[in-house]
């Protein structure tokens, strides 16, 4: 997806922004009130998958050592 962003502001959050101005315009509702709360959720939602990411990543590290450790020492490269 392509999104224009100028202002600082990411494009995640401009997309989230004017996904939740078209479902509230959609409902029938403001569509000022659908952008607030699309660019609440986006900062809030963006940083928590931010650390689930990076938090995953570190746990995987000594997971993926241990594995190649132990496929080296028993010479089992092959799958």
């Amino acid at each position: 997806m392509i999104i224009p962003a100028s202002g600082g502001i990411g494009a995640f959050n401009l997309a989230m922004k004017f996904g939740f101005m078209a479902l509230f315009i959609s409902m029938g509702k403001s569509a000022e009130l659908g952008g607030e709360m699309g660019l609440t959720y986006s900062f809030i939602s963006l940083p928590l998958q931010i650390v689930i990411m990076l938090v995953m990543g570190l746990i995987s590290i000594p997971m993926l050592a241990k594995a190649r450790n132990s496929r080296v020492s028993h010479n089992n490269f092959e799958s």
